[in-house]
């Protein structure tokens, strides 16, 4: 699993994260707090992603192009 914090700052951050991770065949998660949401649900990244620090959980091992494309929403 591969763990990373990301940051959306609009709504539109959000609609984008979410087009983005539907591409992709294996489970990715987003977490803030005690809240969990499939990051494939754009009403579960709307309601706890945008304006938030977010933990993005990717359950697999093989990512690369997937953070290569979620760059610009990854914080340190």
């Amino acid at each position: 699993m591969i763990e990373k914090y990301i940051f959306l700052k609009t709504e539109q951050d959000a609609v984008r994260l979410n087009g983005i991770v539907t591409k992709y065949p294996y489970d990715i998660d987003m977490v803030h707090g005690k809240y969990v949401v499939d990051a494939k649900s754009i009403l579960g990244v709307l309601g706890v992603g945008v304006g938030n620090k977010t933990k993005l959980c990717i359950n697999t091992d093989e990512a690369e192009q997937l953070l290569e494309e979620i760059t610009p929403y990854l914080c340190g």
